[in-house]
């Protein structure tokens, strides 16, 4: 059941709280222990059992294998820690929310594409991924929970940063520790990404399923930038200037390391706005003043 206001009630279930995006959304949310599915999605009858005895008629599934280095080290396998969570265990989920008449929240990620496209990448744009693994699995991941027979909605989030957090540092916060600290950054300036603050990618997901809107939505930031662009708009709004970022190719890390990243991954929420009124922060406002001291604060507990 969903509150009235901006969240989800106690009634919604979900999967994968302790991870940085389901923590916040739990908090956001105000879930309380009863919500949260501690079971393993590999297993199929547990997952049966779970969604069959829970009073919840909204399941959100944030639980992945968000790795991407140890993901490519499976690459093919699909007895893979990777493969099992993100395409098994999601298939799983929505079989049985499928038997039981639950609207199911899937959350996805922008690496289901390539990542090589100059125009933003739209809602109804296809799916692509072939050389990343985990970006691989997720796009199956989606494929599989749209051929089952439940309602269901698949939430694309992009590179989130939040406040403050225990899990590991996300894209905003390791660029912020860095500066800080008086280390120099190197950020690329031919890449292409669209940070997203956390809580707008939540309040979006919590709309969706509180209006049953079925079909794929970007939860994602207003505005695609370089890594170099985003070091210095996250340095000035902090106080700290710019001299210590310097700029860098990708092409040449790529190069040097053998490893895959997606070059260019704009993302488009035009669809996504008009159907729930989505309107995100740029990361310019995300980074108020209260914000970045939040973010000092939490960085400096951990």
């Amino acid at each position: 059941m969903l509150s009235a206001g901006g969240g989800m009630d106690a009634q919604c279930a979900a999967t994968g709280l302790t991870g940085m995006l389901g923590r916040r959304a739990s908090e956001m949310w105000g879930l309380n222990d009863s919500a949260y599915l501690r079971v393993d999605l590999t297993d199929s009858e547990a997952v049966r059992r779970a969604i069959a005895s829970h009073p919840a008629d909204v399941v959100v599934n944030f639980a992945a294998y968000t790795d991407v280095g140890r993901a490519q080290s499976q690459y093919g396998d699909r007895e893979g820690d990777c493969f099992r969570l993100n395409v098994s265990g999601a298939a799983t989920l929505a079989q049985a929310c499928a038997r039981e008449g639950k609207f199911l929240v899937q959350i996805s990620t922008d690496y289901v594409f390539e990542g090589e496209s100059e125009e933003p990448y739209n809602e109804d744009s296809s799916p692509d991924a072939t050389t990343d693994w985990y970006g691989m699995t997720k796009r199956i991941a989606e494929q599989k929970v749209q051929d089952s027979a439940a309602l269901c909605a698949i939430v694309r989030v992009s590179f989130p940063f939040v406040l403050r957090s225990q899990r590991k540092l996300d894209v905003v916060r390791r660029i912020f520790s860095q500066i800080e600290d008086g280390r120099q950054i190197h950020a690329f300036t031919d890449q292409t990404i669209t940070p997203t603050y956390a809580d707008d990618a939540i309040n979006a997901i919590a709309a969706i399923a509180r209006g049953r809107h079925a079909g794929i939505f970007h939860g994602v930031g207003p505005e695609a930038m370089s890594p170099y662009v985003l070091a210095t708009t996250i340095s000035m709004q902090a106080g700290l200037g710019r001299d210590l970022i310097a700029p860098s190719l990708l092409r040449d890390y790529v190069v040097a390391t053998g490893r895959f990243y997606p070059r260019s991954l704009p993302m488009s929420h035009r669809q996504t706005s008009e159907t729930i009124d989505y309107a995100p922060a740029s990361v310019a406002t995300a980074l108020s003043e209260a914000n970045v001291a939040s973010i000092r604060m939490g960085l400096r507990a951990s």
